[in-house]
């Protein structure tokens, strides 16, 4: 999936930056803000890589969607190392305004402490949480 439709993704369910991290960023035009935007598209990346791989196997396992240390959120947000490293970066103002979920690593390889994902309160409404995964990436069948 490009980042363009995870773009139109986001925007066709009006998921947004919580109002914590927008009053923090004057500049909408500035890095934080684009960093922002590209840590929320990599963590929606990592939610749908997830769904996907889940649902061939028919096993949805809530709990384990979504998940991804620093290193692959680099690699999914194309941003720099030094940026997504960064003591008090913009994947700390994430967690720190619930926008992101952090967890302890299960595996301390390469010195990794935690694991995040985005916060699944921010997935539309339904009756379960899989259900609101499966609305939000494939949309209402109805």
């Amino acid at each position: 999936m490009s980042q363009v439709a995870i773009l139109e993704l986001i925007q066709a369910h009006g998921v947004t930056l919580p109002y914590e991290v927008r009053s923090r960023i004057v500049d909408t035009e500035g890095k934080l803000w684009k960093d922002a935007k590209a840590v929320t598209i990599a963590m929606i990346r990592a939610l749908i890589q997830d769904y996907y791989k889940q649902k061939s196997s028919n096993t949805l396992k809530l709990e384990e969607m979504g998940w991804r240390n620093r290193y692959n959120v680099h690699l999914l947000s194309g941003l720099s190392q030094r940026t997504i490293y960064q003591e008090w970066g913009v994947i700390e103002m994430l967690v720190e305004s619930d926008f992101l979920e952090r967890r302890p690593s299960p595996s301390h390889w390469g010195r990794q402490k935690y694991q995040y994902r985005l916060s699944l309160d921010f997935l539309p409404e339904s009756t379960s949480l899989v259900r609101s995964i499966q609305l939000f990436i494939e949309g209402n069948e109805d």
